[in-house]
């Protein structure tokens, strides 16, 4: 699993699916999605990181963002940071082009116990109604920011919107 913020992504090797819990209207959500199918671009350039993992660098386009990662075939795991997996080893670190997203590697453990998560009274949702919630939260917050200034000498525009998943708030 990984963590952002205060987010948790679970893969689902055996079904194939990712579990994220997310906020919306301060209502929690678990949103099942299914892995990305991103076309790396492999590079001839590497690096070592930690002293000890020969890396091989590679770009991605996912959801708005493009990423460069460094992976290593040393562990063999297709996975990586957040959603960014499908290469021939394990991302230790990952960022887009903008510099807004960031993940190093912080340490690796081999657990081999099972993960027993007890989920009450949060909403499970599917990638699509979770996009369609987020669009909606987002053009109410920009109404109410754009016309509580009406009266006021200052005015507000809201020109674009910044998340990690930055292909939902294109249309802003």
């Amino acid at each position: 699993f990984a963590t952002h913020s205060a987010n948790l992504y679970l893969k689902n090797k055996s079904d194939n699916f990712y579990l994220c819990s997310e906020q919306i209207f301060n209502k929690s959500f678990i949103v099942k999605d299914v892995p990305p199918r991103i076309n790396w671009q492999i590079a001839e350039e590497t690096k070592v990181i930690e002293d000890k993992y020969l890396c091989k660098k590679a770009v991605g386009e996912f959801r708005g963002r493009i990423y460069t990662v460094w992976f290593t075939e040393d562990i063999p795991l297709s996975f990586g940071f957040f959603k960014l997996e499908g290469l021939y080893g394990l991302i230790l670190e990952a960022y887009d082009n903008t510099g807004e997203v960031q993940f190093k590697l912080k340490s690796i453990s081999n657990d081999s116990g099972q993960l027993d998560l007890s989920i009450n009274d949060v909403e499970m949702i599917d990638w699509d109604y979770y996009e369609k919630l987020s669009k909606e939260k987002i053009k109410r917050i920009k109404a109410y920011l754009e016309s509580s200034t009406s009266d006021a000498q200052i005015g507000i525009n809201v020109s674009k919107i910044k998340a990690i998943e930055q292909s939902i708030y294109e249309d802003f």
